[in-house]
């Protein structure tokens, strides 16, 4: 048990808030807490008493400056210190409490007052890891496999695709990429040809991120280069020599993309190339019949396997 008295004048509310403070520092260590009459002065030769541990007398008679006297009722030894009364310290009540805590608890552990309780061992030093930074500038490729419509007879293509860039801060993507076209042949009464169709593009865009995925806006400059060739006519109509045609679009595209692994993700992508002006392939006899007309609009994707370094 731990009893406490007060000498001088306390309000009621100051020892009401004091006895629950030290209320609670006491379940701790199971000691029971008593309010002996007010004391006329401290204790200086303790009685022994087998049910109390320890024996307080709290001196509040100057609001500046408090003394409290602690007795070891068991040993009869006695320790007495100075505290900042509400004066001075607006959380007098708190820390008083605290320090009567302490003393208890540490009487209730065999330790002596005044010997330090031995400290704990020093916590082990953690390594604490910082956020990993990303790279400022970062090297990305990709290889997969485009898609792209064309025209009414052959309304998509497919083509082995590559491409390469940079991305800036990964907020900012240059890239530049590639794909042909698997050869696609044309008949007609006229005869047969086979055209080979390749892209080239280059596109700047914004990428946003969370992992694990990320999404990317860009726009930039399609080229496209058409290869006539392997012409066979009909027996009433001249063949046409090999030729190559370029044409250039504006492309808009979106890719999404998720992480597989470290540097590794997969990414899907869909788009559109505007190509102006009419590009077509006739036969060069009566009303011209037109026999392939490319898309002045084509409309692409592809999905595709992204590795980026470092």
């Amino acid at each position: 048990m731990v009893e406490v008295s007060v000498w001088g004048v306390l309000p009621e509310a100051d020892r009401a808030t004091l006895f629950s403070l030290l209320e609670k520092e006491l379940e701790g260590s199971h000691l029971a807490l008593a309010a002996a009459p007010s004391a006329g002065a401290s204790p200086s030769q303790p009685q022994t008493d087998p049910v109390t541990l320890m024996r307080v007398v709290l001196d509040v008679r100057s609001p500046s400056a408090w003394r409290v006297s602690i007795v070891d009722v068991a040993r009869g030894k006695a320790l007495r210190r100075e505290l900042a009364g509400p004066k001075e310290n607006a959380a007098a009540l708190e820390a008083t409490a605290s320090i009567l805590g302490a003393a208890a608890a540490a009487l209730h552990e065999g330790f002596e007052l005044g010997a330090a309780a031995p400290s704990p061992p020093p916590p082990r030093r953690q390594r604490v890891l910082s956020p990993r930074r990303a790279p400022f500038l970062r090297a990305v490729g990709a290889l997969g496999v485009d898609a792209a419509s064309f025209d009414h007879h052959v309304p998509l293509q497919f083509a082995p695709a590559a491409s390469l860039g940079l991305s800036v801060g990964d907020r900012v993507i240059l890239r530049a990429r590639a794909a042909h076209y698997f050869p696609v042949a044309f008949e007609s009464r006229f005869g047969r040809f086979e055209l080979d169709r390749t892209h080239l593009g280059f596109t700047a865009g914004l990428m946003v991120s969370r992992s694990p995925w990320e999404g990317e806006v860009s726009l930039g400059l399609l080229t496209e280069l058409l290869r006539r060739s392997g012409a066979i006519s009909a027996p009433t109509v001249a063949a046409s020599t090999d030729d190559s045609f370029v044409r250039a679009a504006g492309e808009l595209r979106a890719v999404g993309r998720i992480e597989l692994w470290r540097h590794v993700s997969v990414e899907l992508a869909l788009g559109a190339a505007y190509f102006p002006g009419a590009l077509r392939f006739v036969a060069a006899v009566g009303t011209d019949p037109v026999l392939v007309e490319p898309f002045a609009l084509v409309a692409l994707g592809g999905l595709a396997l992204q590795l980026r370094a470092p």
